[in-house]
């Protein structure tokens, strides 16, 4: 496995952790929207995995945008499968301008 496959690898590993929706809500909060608070609905989160984990931030919504709207749909935190990849495309090209982000 070369370093990028295992730094990709370790990004999946830490985001199931998290939760996808989760960090998406979280990040779109503390980035794009200080008025969105749907991510302090989560029982169990907490944002410290997130703020813990910025290399990964980019990889995560990233990836996060081709998951199936589905899949995203089933969160705690009322946000649609489609909502949530909608910040995402806003989470990632936020962070592209930001080059310590990206791998």
């Amino acid at each position: 496995m070369t370093e990028r496959e295992k730094k990709f690898f370790d990004a999946g590993e830490k985001l199931r952790g998290c939760g996808a929706s989760f960090f998406v809500s979280y990040l779109y909060w503390k980035l794009i929207d200080p008025t969105h608070t749907n991510w302090k609905l989560a029982k169990t989160n907490n944002p410290i995995t997130v703020l813990n984990n910025k290399e990964y931030w980019f990889i995560w919504a990233d990836a996060i945008v081709y998951k199936s709207p589905r899949d995203l749909g089933t969160n705690r935190i009322n946000l649609s499968g489609y909502e949530i990849i909608s910040m995402a495309e806003k989470l990632v090209e936020k962070l592209k301008k930001s080059p310590e982000f990206i791998d």
